[in-house]
């Protein structure tokens, strides 16, 4: 029963190989001149690799993981049990909601132009959304080098003044070094001389698809404690039907569906409504970033598409008009519920804390989503990266004086995200931290939102 048990509702098993893995197909693409997914003859392919606008924000982001977390799926998870084991939660069987990330957009401004975007991404494409032709080899193998040059610079950035190994960790630059190689040798390996078939002609990029497969085979071997979900971007062709083929209508292993729209979109965008409507059909979970942390879409302007106002391009060029404040504010949500008021939605990190406060909390975003939680049944929010000490007391303070807080407010830990900051202190701190939490927090919140049932 629940005082057995925790529920970390939000966590990721990604690791530094995925991120790496999105980021030499997506700029490959743009370099070939077809990222996102349009002809080549749509747009002109800039003229190198380190002129990309955001590629060092995003080589950095792979760095910041490569360092973080090497290990697969099942090492990530199991490090996620270990570190339950060795806190003072000890003792209690973890349950995990694994959230899968999509990240190669972020290099993406929107501005494709395309007649009708919508109807496009709602049908399945035929073909690759990466490719190596043969006579693109020698060009791909330089590529492969020049990321491996841009990402070692970053770890190099990153570790000045220390030593990079830990007592049991390897250099981060070897690693990285086996990590190329062995994309070298899966794209250009006699074994493997092109990517393997995306599922069922949907636009999936590599590191995508691997990670999709790495969760639904560790969702497999772990039923009843692993439920994982899958990651949406509206920008991805063919994802209404990746959506019900893996939702398979609240019976597929994939039980909820996670957005993340600082990485160039709103949740007004109009591919969306059919997903919307899909989950709220079928009563399944959604779990939304909303702090103004986290990775961002890395482009200075982007083409805003939804369906409260005409497509029109927005500039991020000043210092506080970042893409999480624009994106993730919850009150972008209300239109979405005003719609769909049934939806089961979570806001991630609880709103999250205000910029250069310490770990103060976002009040006008907390209260936002307290005011929605008001109006609409299946409204929840999760703790995961409220870890400073500071935000984290004031945070529990302001849930335990609201009954309906107490009611749908879940824990979460927001691994592996959490391992990137060296200052928090690691997973076994953050798990002991919570250990005097009310039962409701820790599971049967999280329990009512996924809908398990008791076991």
């Amino acid at each position: 029963m629940s005082h057995h048990q925790i529920l970390d509702v939000h966590c990721h098993l990604f690791n530094g190989v995925y991120a790496l893995t999105e980021l030499t197909a997506a700029s490959w693409n743009i370099l070939k001149g077809t990222y996102p997914q349009a002809p080549p003859q749509a747009r002109g392919a800039p003229r190198s690799f380190l002129s990309l606008e955001g590629i060092g924000e995003f080589a950095a982001y792979a760095a910041r993981l490569l360092e973080a977390a090497l290990s697969d799926c099942e090492g990530n998870y199991t490090t996620q049990l270990d570190s339950l084991a060795g806190s003072a939660l000890a003792g209690r069987e973890l349950l995990c909601a694994p959230l899968m990330m999509d990240i190669y957009y972020a290099l993406d401004n929107n501005g494709r132009g395309m007649d009708s975007p919508e109807e496009a991404r709602l049908l399945p494409v035929t073909g690759q959304l990466f490719t190596v032709q043969e006579k693109e080899r020698a060009d791909f193998a330089q590529h492969l080098d020049q990321v491996r040059d841009l990402v070692a610079r970053e770890l190099i950035r990153m570790n000045q003044g220390e030593k990079f190994p830990q007592e049991t960790r390897a250099d981060p630059i070897d690693q990285l070094d086996r990590e190329i190689e062995a994309l070298r040798e899966r794209w250009l390996g006699i074994r493997e001389a092109v990517p393997k078939d995306n599922a069922d002609g949907m636009g999936l990029s590599p590191g995508y698809q691997d990670h999709m497969e790495a969760l639904e085979q560790l969702a497999r071997s772990r039923p009843g404690s692993v439920f994982p979900f899958l990651a949406i971007d509206p920008r991805r062709p063919g994802i209404q039907h990746l959506l019900e083929l893996k939702l398979a209508e609240g019976r597929g292993i994939f039980r909820g569906v996670k957005l993340y729209p600082p990485l160039g979109y709103l949740p007004t965008h109009p591919a969306l409504e059919p997903v919307y409507t899909y989950c709220q059909r079928y009563d399944i979970p959604i779990t939304v970033h909303c702090s103004l942390g986290g990775f961002e879409n890395l482009r200075r302007q982007n083409l805003v598409e939804s369906w409260t106002a005409q497509p029109h391009w927005e500039s991020f060029t000043k210092v506080r008009k970042t893409k999480s404040r624009y994106y993730a504010n919850p009150q972008n949500w209300r239109p979405v519920l005003e719609r769909f008021p049934g939806l089961r939605l979570n806001f991630a990190h609880l709103g999250g804390s205000r910029a250069n406060s310490a770990g103060a909390i976002n009040e006008t975003w907390f209260d936002t989503i307290l005011s929605m939680m008001s109006e609409y049944p299946n409204i929840y929010a999760d703790l995961a990266y409220v870890a400073s000490p500071k935000r984290q007391a004031q945070t529990l303070a302001r849930i335990k004086e609201n009954d309906l807080l107490m009611q749908r407010v879940m824990f979460g830990t927001d691994f592996i995200m959490l391992a990137m900051d060296r200052e928090l202190g690691g997973l076994v701190r953050y798990f002991t931290n919570y250990a005097g939490i009310e039962e409701d927090l820790l599971f049967n919140n999280a329990r009512r939102f996924l809908k398990l049932e008791d076991s």
